[in-house]
Parts: C-alpha cells; sequence; structure tokens
C-alpha cells in the first residue's frame, strides 16, 4: 500500500470512527428498540444488493439510512448506517464475506465513510430547519432531498477519492 492510500484511510477511520463513538453517546434511550430495528434492516439490505452487472451492484440501504436520518437525526443515523455496514453479509462470487473474513481495513473505512456521508446528510437537514421525526413530508421535503443528495455526493466522493488513489488516476477520471 502507497503511504498516500494509508494516510487516506488513516484519516477517513479516525474521523469516522471518532463520530461513530460520539454518537453512541448521543443516543435517546428512548429510541434504542427502534435503533435496533432499523439497524436490522440496513443489515439486511446491505446484504441483498441489486446487481447491474457481475461486477457492480447497488445497495438498497441509501434509503434506511436516509430515513434514519431524517427520523433520528445525524448522530442515531450515522451509528445505524454504520452497524447495519459492519453486519453485512453477502454471497462474492460463491464466497461468502462478512467482517470476519473481510480485511479489517476495508472495513473499517466502508463503517467510517457511510458514518461521514450520513452525519453530513443528517447536518445539511438539520442546518437548513429540517425537523428531526416523523413530520416530514410535505413540510420538509425540500431539506430532505437536499439532505440526500448531500449524503450521496459525500459517500461518493470518500469512494472516489480511494478509487483514484488505488489506481493512480487523477480524481476526475474515476467518476465515469
Amino acid at each position: 500500500m502507497s503511504k498516500k492510500l494509508i494516510l487516506y484511510i488513516s484519516f477517513i477511520v479516525v474521523c469516522g470512527l471518532s463520530f461513530i463513538t460520539y454518537s453512541i453517546f448521543k443516543v435517546n434511550p428512548h429510541h434504542i428498540t427502534d435503533v435496533v430495528i432499523l439497524i436490522i434492516f440496513a443489515a439486511v439490505c446491505e446484504s441483498l444488493p441489486i446487481y447491474i452487472n457481475t461486477n457492480v451492484s447497488v445497495s438498497v440501504a441509501y434509503a434506511v439510512d436516509l430515513m434514519a436520518l431524517l427520523l433520528f437525526g445525524p448522530y442515531e443515523g450515522a451509528l445505524i448506517a454504520s452497524i447495519g455496514n459492519l453486519l453485512l453479509i453477502r454471497n462474492f462470487n460463491g464466497k461468502i464475506k462478512y467482517v470476519l473474513n473481510t480485511p479489517y481495513y476495508k472495513t473499517l473505512f466502508n463503517i467510517s465513510q457511510i458514518a461521514i456521508s450520513v452525519a453530513v446528510g443528517g447536518f445539511v437537514y438539520e442546518y437548513l430547519g429540517g425537523k428531526i421525526g416523523s413530520d416530514v413530508y410535505p413540510s420538509y421535503i425540500i431539506q430532505s432531498i437536499i439532505a440526500a443528495t448531500a449524503y450521496y455526493f459525500v459517500n461518493n466522493l470518500l469512494v472516489t477519492n480511494l478509487i483514484a488513489i488505488l489506481l493512480e488516476k487523477p480524481f476526475f477520471e474515476n467518476l465515469d
């Protein structure tokens, strides 16, 4: 691994794990049951991707993560998304992939970047005046759309930058 790759992964992991740790202490005790249920939904959605072709898949956990950040805010939303990602079990080319047989740095990067992405979406939503809870539609639909876009953008930015470093190509060549 190159120094640049190690530094990038380390930076994302430190930021992400710090936010996840902080988020644990921010969970409202009244929401524990709901958080656990959404973690299960997120893990199932992460485990059952939609395959576009043999090499490319899309996770529908984005919908669960977005719902979590709108219902509970950036802290609990990031926690739900990262733990859901941690618990994924996926059949990849005939091999079952899960946390214990995946390189630790990949797992740490994945849960960290998803926590950061969801958190940014949640903070954008709150900054724009969105209210956390079940009263999103129609009052806060614009804030929700912008938050979803921010989450998607940050997620893709972090992963595309990782790919650019791995392939040793300029960032913008990887946006196809």
